[in-house]
């Protein structure tokens, strides 16, 4: 007694099995279109619903219990057309929205989904017929001659062979291929330097300086330019003047490396002017100007801490070409060195 109350239990208890629909099977819909004008009207898209389901029958106007419901809504949103189609049946309902360029876009689009959603499995094999290709057709077989005792076998003509090149009365050609040499990638770079020196004249300077450089692997070419600042310089007496000066001038490099180091060595030329001048408690005021032109051999060590930032460190020769001497009343006071040192440490932006 027990398990037939069980039984009875569980019979009312379950649900009931979704019901599979075969390719083919009846299946009674309602359809509904709401579209503007210019748009298929409802006839239309059930003909091209007929187009992927040749069987299906005429959806009734009105009807109280049908299996599928589809309604569609067609409207315009600017220059986009915009549809809102709705499926509801046993399976629940489902709403997919969408848009195109054309009204006649949306309703070829509205009728596959309508034809998925009464028949998938025919809608499939519609689609897939559709866009097979055609077989082609077979040429008709020719028709065979009598054969006749007395006939035979044309010969067959040589067949021509193509001359090879090189062949008598054939010039040989050969076709070369050439590369465009390669473009050289010029780096150039600026740099921002502070000196130390011994020079112009015969006494040690501070200096400022910046360079432009155009490299590339093992040579390099820089112009550059500075100015020693003004220093004071005092004869015993304390009679004094101040000197300063400038120079711009170039240089070629050859730049062996190692690693991130780099040794350039870079000999060149340089020109400026010395300018020395009394002041207190010198009662002789008076300015005196010198041509500073000198050859100059340097031996730079550069680390180059990234692609396009380098620390740059030099010691560099000067051998002046010029003379002068600065006097306070007959009294030297300073010259032009006739050989002088300039220590350089700096960084170098590269692009």
């Amino acid at each position: 007694m027990k398990w037939f109350a069980l039984a009875l239990l569980l019979n009312f208890a379950a649900p009931d099995p979704v019901p599979v629909q075969r390719p083919g099977d009846a299946v009674t819909w309602m359809f509904e279109w709401r579209a503007p004008a210019g748009c298929p009207d409802r006839e239309q898209i059930i003909e091209r619903i007929r187009e992927y389901l040749p069987q299906l029958e005429d959806p009734p106007t009105r009807a109280a219990h049908a299996m599928l419901r589809i309604a569609a809504e067609v409207v315009v949103a600017g220059d986009t057309w915009q549809a809102h189609l709705r499926v509801s049946g046993r399976d629940g309902d489902q709403v997919r929205s969408f848009s195109a360029a054309s009204c006649s876009e949306l309703a070829d689009a509205s009728a596959l989904i309508a034809a998925v959603a009464l028949d998938p499995v025919l809608t499939a094999r519609s689609v897939a017929a559709a866009a097979a290709p055609a077989p082609a057709l077979a040429p008709p077989p020719s028709p065979e001659p009598d054969p006749t005792p007395e006939a035979r076998p044309a010969p067959q003509p040589p067949r021509p062979t193509a001359p090879q090149p090189g062949s008598e009365g054939v010039p040989a050609t050969s076709v070369v291929i050439s590369e465009p040499p390669p473009t050289r990638n010029f780096k150039v770079g600026l740099r921002a330097q502070g000196h130390g020196s011994f020079g112009p004249t015969t006494t040690g300077y501070a200096a400022v300086g910046g360079g432009l450089a155009l490299f590339d692997g093992l040579w390099r070419w820089q112009v550059e330019g500075g100015y020693w600042i003004p220093r004071r310089v005092s004869l015993a007496d304390g009679r004094a003047g101040r000197f300063q000066a400038w120079w711009v001038g170039t240089r070629g490099c050859v730049v062996p490396s190692v690693n991130s180091l780099e040794f350039p060595l870079c000999p060149g030329v340089e020109a400026g002017q010395v300018i020395g001048a009394g002041i207190e408690p010198t009662t002789n005021r008076s300015r005196a100007r010198y041509a500073w032109v000198a050859g100059v051999l340097g031996q730079g060590v550069n680390w180059v801490i990234t692609d396009r930032v380098a620390l740059a460190t030099e010691l560099t020769l000067l051998l002046p070409f010029t003379r002068g001497q600065f006097a306070i009343d007959g009294q030297a006071i300073q010259s032009i060195t006739p050989v002088g040192v300039r220590g350089m440490l700096g960084l170098e932006l590269r692009m």
